[in-house]
């Protein structure tokens, strides 16, 4: 008779004491039966069948599940009630991933060695309760469960061998079958080698239970953490349900780097390595820009972090996103999107539209670009657009950018929303036509061949690259005409906060400084009223190649470079060329914004003050003015600078410089050299600084130090001029 069964009748019954702590009365919870202990300590209920066979793998399962609302009694665990249940779960789709059947393995090996503790400690309770407690000994036909530990050895495994291990699978495939489904809700449906994680886990049991056999102490594992198996497609799905306002464009940009990441490391994310992302961060070099592989490197470490954070990986796992960077040279050609050139421009409008199989429609092929060039908006925002979206407009015709069924999300939401007229160049080149058109076949998308950009980009790419050739790094796509736009609006002194609307950014200078030529991006309107033009320094391009140069305020111009000197001569006289062209083409800049200085041909007659150069204020070093007994010593920046008379013609200008009586008359002449001569011989005046005392006379002293400050009052305006012995004077 198999064991926890016994015969009432033609009807087979489950027999078995209740194992510690359930008590008599206990309510337990077995599958889908509800029994409880009976007064005797005996759990007994009928197994509804005559099958012996049937019955006995019936009665293994009930002892199992006894043994478990022992475990959860034991931890404090209620089962629910019957009524309360949810059904059970549906199996997931797919077979079982190695990681999962590892998974399982391990946690059933775990689950058979804490069953073995539980049914030992219980026995061994039970036996001192009986030897110094006087409880009744068990009934001699109830056969008290032993634990695992007195059943296995390890001669009752088969051998090693391919057959072996088939016949252990064989032989234990109920209990793997349960494993896996308790553990990932999955089964199998065809045994086979990939099931042997199951072997080793079981031979490893059955060597722990005849070290326990023999007291050696041989400890329960920790359950392993679900995380462990925890896949990519759950991460991925885990990070945007945590981020419900995510975008449908960058929800495809994360999708593309998890995805990317999880097909070169393979394995789980909790077992992801530092050195797998390397590996995947290098492999990217190859075939991407650096900016789009720093992007998808933080979209990936965002999505893995996630998880992390949530515990669906488990908490010991060290970070490999720490420390991992993509470095970008900013000053590098071709590293970014740039804005198309006038010529590449031509080339491009003057090519047929794009039509191939990806692009699909050659309507999108040809008002795309021109939307995206004569309106800067984003691909994902046109290529969306729906007929509605288009409205009358007198003779011409609205754009409402906005959520719509086909994009339900925009990038900024809300913020992103606007409605512009059309321009006017569209409308000539017969736009209003084709939506009228699109009107009156009923169509609901204005573009209804493809429902996302990205299918469009991906083609325009490809067409822009054939057509252009461009340099090995430079990205070409419909983006570069958001930054054409962005050029031409700073040329065209459109205001920002209009930019900003029209474009869809959401922040007051937004990502704009970003785009366009590079030399004056920075440069907003409210900068006027704070800073003058001084240093700078650009990057352009002559005749196709690159060239970085730089000029001051001073008329100086200068670039990097190692040339012999028949090149450098060669280069100023270009440069004397470009400068005095009669015609120079030149967009407007934002450092048109930024006031500079104007060449001084007259000295203002309203001139009436004067100051010190900064090296002045820096040292303010003594002053000797007199000798013998009449010596009078002063700092340099106590001196007083008084009795300032321009002369009619504005040429020249007089001044006093000194202290009280002690003071000498100085011409200043604007257009003259030596700029300032002494009126009076006396007296004389020395400055001493460092440790030394030189003589000079009052014009070397104070000539090559001095600077007047004039106000034309008459203008409301104030001149700054520098009084230098050698540079020409200039407004600042």
């Amino acid at each position: 008779m198999p064991k926890y069964v016994e015969r009432r009748g033609n009807v087979f019954c489950f027999r078995r004491r209740a194992p510690s702590p359930l008590k008599p009365g206990d309510t337990i919870y077995l599958d889908d039966r509800k029994e409880s202990v009976h007064a005797n300590g005996y759990v007994r209920f009928s197994l509804e069948t005559s099958d012996v066979k049937v019955a006995g793998q019936l009665a293994r399962k009930y002892a199992h599940l006894l043994d478990e609302a022992a475990k959860d009694a034991a931890a404090g665990v209620f089962r629910p009630k019957m009524k309360d249940w949810a059904p059970a779960k549906p199996l997931e789709p797919g077979a079982p991933t190695p990681e999962e059947i590892r998974f399982a393995a391990e946690s059933m090996y775990v689950s058979l060695l804490g069953t073995d503790e539980l049914v030992f400690n219980s026995s061994l309770q039970r036996a001192f309760d009986q030897a110094f407690s006087g409880a009744a000994p068990a009934d001699e036909d109830d056969e008290e469960r032993q634990s695992d530990r007195h059943h296995w050895s390890a001669s009752d495994l088969p051998p090693l061998t391919p057959q072996g291990q088939a016949k252990l699978i064989k032989d234990w495939i109920g209990p793997i079958t349960f494993a896996l489904y308790q553990h990932t809700g999955k089964t199998i449906t065809d045994p086979g080698p990939a099931l042997l994680p199951f072997a080793d886990a079981i031979r490893r049991f059955v060597i722990a239970m005849e070290k326990r056999r023999v007291e050696a102490h041989v400890p329960t594992p920790v359950q392993p953490h679900k995380g462990e198996i925890w896949t990519w497609q759950q991460a991925l799905e885990y990070s945007f349900d945590q981020r419900p306002n995510l975008s449908e464009a960058s929800r495809a940009n994360y999708r593309i780097a998890w995805n990317s990441l999880a097909e070169s490391a393979k394995g789980t994310p909790a077992g992801l390595t530092k050195a797998a992302v390397v590996a995947w961060r290098d492999g990217m070099f190859k075939n991407l820009a650096r900016r789009t592989a720093k992007s998808r490197l933080t979209q990936a470490g965002s999505i893995w972090r996630e998880s992390l954070i949530n515990a669906k990986i488990p908490p010991g796992v060290a970070d490999p996103f720490v420390g991992l960077q993509v470095r970008v040279d900013d000053s590098k050609v071709g590293t970014s999107r740039e804005e198309f050139s006038i010529d590449e421009l031509k080339k491009l409008f003057g090519a047929p539209p794009v039509s191939t199989e990806r692009a699909v429609s050659v309507q999108a092929g040809y008002w795309l670009p021109l939307l995206a060039l004569f309106h800067g908006s984003r691909l994902e925002e046109i290529a969306g657009l729906e007929v509605r979206d288009i409205e009358d407009w007198g003779d011409s015709l609205v754009m409402h950018i906005r959520e719509n069924s086909i994009r339900e999300k925009l990038k900024h939401r809300k913020l992103s929303e606007r409605s512009t007229p059309i321009h006017p160049k569209l409308i000539e080149l017969g736009f209003k036509d084709y939506v009228e058109a699109a009107r009156a076949s009923g169509l609901e998308r204005l573009f209804p061949c493809f429902s996302r950009g990205a299918t469009f980009g991906e083609a325009f790419v490809a067409h822009a690259k054939q057509l252009l050739s461009p340099a090995e790094g430079r990205l070409v796509g419909m983006h570069c005409f958001r930054h054409c736009w962005e050029t031409a609006r700073r040329n065209g002194r459109l205001d920002t906060s209009a930019a900003q609307y029209i474009t869809g950014r959401k922040m007051e200078r937004g990502s704009s400084a970003d785009y366009g030529s590079n030399a004056d991006r920075g440069v907003r309107d409210t900068d006027a009223a704070n800073f003058a033009q001084g240093h700078f320094m650009g990057r352009g391009q002559v005749n196709g190649e690159t060239e970085i140069i730089g000029a001051s305020a001073g008329g100086r111009v200068w670039s990097n470079g190692k040339l012999s000197i028949p090149d450098i001569l060669d280069w100023m006289r270009a440069l004397h060329e470009r400068i005095t062209a009669d015609q120079v083409s030149i967009g407007r800049s934002g450092l048109d914004l930024l006031s500079y200085g104007e060449t001084l041909l007259k000295i203002p007659a309203s001139t009436c003050m004067a100051d010190w150069p900064k090296a002045a204020y820096r040292d303010n070093p003594l002053v000797l003015i007199g000798e013998g007994d009449g010596l009078v010593r002063t700092c340099l920046l106590d001196l007083e600078v008084t009795d300032i008379v321009v002369n009619a013609d504005g040429a020249s200008m007089t001044f006093r410089i000194g202290e009280g009586g002690n003071s000498q008359r100085i011409r200043y002449r604007l257009n003259q050299s030596p700029h300032y001569t002494t009126l009076d011989d006396a007296p004389l005046s020395r400055l001493a600084g460092a440790g030394s005392v030189r003589r000079h006379r009052a014009e070397q002293d104070i000539g090559e130090a001095g600077q007047s400050r004039c106000q034309e009052e008459s203008g409301g305006c104030q001149w700054g001029v520098r009084l230098n012995h050698d540079d020409a004077c200039s407004t600042g």
